[in-house]
């Protein structure tokens, strides 16, 4: 389809394999000057898509399993953004802990 990205299509077509997103971050979490894509597959993981000069590189799962949403600030005030994820539980009978992640760009 003319006009849309190679990641549009792959998460929105029908053969996607994402089964409930919610909570969509977009920001540039690397300061590289383009925009991160983090989404929350609800139930199965969180993916990561680092925006490398407007090309999406390869989906990363930054943490599997039931997770209910995502946030993103300098949390421990050193400069770099921080990724916040709530995990699921069970219907709340088994809740857990938010897991908080840095982002290392070395690392990237």
């Amino acid at each position: 389809m003319p006009g849309q990205s190679a990641l549009t299509l792959m998460l929105f077509s029908p053969n996607s394999t994402a089964k409930f997103l919610v909570n969509p971050i977009i920001a540039d979490l690397d300061n590289d000057g383009y925009q991160d894509l983090l989404l929350s597959d609800h139930g199965f993981s969180i993916k990561l898509y680092w925006n490398n000069n407007r090309i999406y590189g390869k989906c990363i799962d930054l943490i599997v399993g039931d997770t209910h949403g995502i946030a993103i600030g300098d949390f421990n005030k050193d400069g770099v953004t921080d990724v916040l994820v709530s995990r699921g539980g069970g219907s709340g009978d088994n809740a857990r802990n938010a897991k908080l992640f840095h982002i290392n760009i070395k690392e990237k």
